[in-house]
């Protein structure tokens, strides 16, 4: 049986630009799942845009507008890489237009235009998700089958870490088109946070999503805080969430602790969730490898991949490693087989819902909205929390903020 084939556009990701270009790349990788790369608005400038387009080899138009006229009824669905605070019009264009939408992380700057989003999605039930790569990672997503299986008992604790050295210089201040410089003031001089905003708080809360679906925060304390002097926005921060919802303890939260100022740290995310029967932990350092500790029994440690044995404990696990690794266990390509894996659960929701004559389909393999607008909730708290004093904030369940 033939995959039906589904074109991709692109707006952003072209020279200069990091993830763009690495969803761009990706689409390559899933040719053989039926996904092929198309066209794009590469650049917000028209005329550099065409230039972009030329020198990647596909298709270039100067504006989305002109895009979504051409291409409507050519389109799978589109990828959006621009800057934070540029998705919503842009993601609005697409989904009116009846085109699914990839969306760059964070959803939005803020909460407020994070909802409106929410919004225009309920409206049109069109497949929307948003580029949250950890979720993709084989050792997420065991730990996630781990959580559903029921085997740490009622959840108590939740620690994410978070730490690079990126930008433990002001990189942003360097001379334009110099490494990392463009990237520097897109993270670092926009929207209400730095660090909190591109990795403390919005990856480890996508996973967190994955793990526990209906978790919700009761109330929000943080400290945002700046190392670098002269910059506008935050890199550094701790952050502590009380939540609530099935499954979870009275009293239980979520301790977040990042920094991309701590010399010495690449690229450092470690996610560890713990019950009244056992923690599971996980990194992205060790992409393969997940640690399970039960009371009062030895430590298991599994790597992707191989499975789990005859191991008891795990017999109701479902391994979802298989479907995500390029490559046998030890040839670590993690982070292009997350990213490839994430577009192809998308490709699947996309495909459904074309299936079932473009109506709202029941339900989506892929992150949505509502994981969006847990994470923006967070970011939000968290700045209102540093602005007011480092105060207690109190939050609405998810279901109350959605439309």
């Amino acid at each position: 049986m033939s995959i039906e084939t589904l074109q991709v556009g692109f707006v952003g990701g072209g020279s200069g630009a990091f993830f763009g270009g690495v969803h761009r790349k990706t689409t390559y990788l899933n040719r053989e799942q039926g996904i092929l790369p198309h066209c794009g608005v590469f650049d917000v400038d028209p005329d550099k845009s065409m230039e972009d387009a030329k020198t990647i080899g596909l298709i270039g138009y100067r504006t989305v507008e002109e895009m979504i006229a051409a291409e409507k009824n050519n389109l799978g669905f589109v990828m959006v890489a621009t800057p934070d605070g540029t998705h919503l019009p842009i993601v609005q264009a697409l989904l009116e237009a009846d085109i699914p939408v990839v969306c760059e992380k964070p959803p939005e700057e803020d909460l407020p235009k994070t909802l409106a989003m929410a919004k225009v999605a309920k409206a049109m039930g069109v497949p929307l998700t948003f580029n949250w790569s950890y979720t993709g990672y084989p050792n997420m997503r065991l730990m996630a089958a781990i959580c559903s299986a029921g085997l740490l008992g009622t959840i108590r604790r939740i620690q994410g870490t978070y730490v690079q050295d990126w930008l433990q210089l002001p990189l942003e201040k360097n001379p334009v088109g110099s490494p990392g410089q463009q990237q520097a003031v897109g993270r670092t001089d926009f929207g209400v946070s730095c660090d909190a905003a591109d990795i403390g708080i919005i990856h480890p809360s996508s996973v967190i999503s994955l793990c526990l679906p209906h978790v919700s925060a009761k109330r929000v304390w943080g400290r945002l805080s700046t190392m670098v002097s002269g910059r506008k926005l935050d890199d550094n921060m701790i952050v502590v969430v009380e939540i609530d919802g099935p499954g979870v303890a009275p009293g239980a939260d979520i301790a977040f602790y990042s920094s991309q100022t701590m010399i010495g740290k690449g690229n450092h995310h470690f996610l560890s969730i713990a019950g009244e029967q056992g923690t599971v932990y996980a990194d992205i350092e060790n992409p393969e490898i997940v640690k399970l500790s039960l009371a009062n029994q030895p430590d298991r440690v599994f790597q992707c991949g191989r499975g789990f044995g005859d191991d008891p404990v795990m017999r109701n696990v479902t391994d979802p490693c298989g479907d995500i690794m390029m490559s046998p266990p030890g040839h670590i390509g993690t982070f292009w087989d997350a990213l490839t894996y994430l577009q192809r659960l998308f490709a699947k929701d996309v495909r459904d819902w074309r299936e079932c004559g473009k109506r709202r389909i029941a339900s989506q393999r892929s992150l949505g909205i509502r994981e969006g607008v847990f994470g923006m909730q967070l970011l939000q708290a968290a700045v209102d929390s540093t602005q007011r004093g480092n105060v207690w904030v109190n939050c609405k369940s998810v279901d109350e903020l959605l439309p």
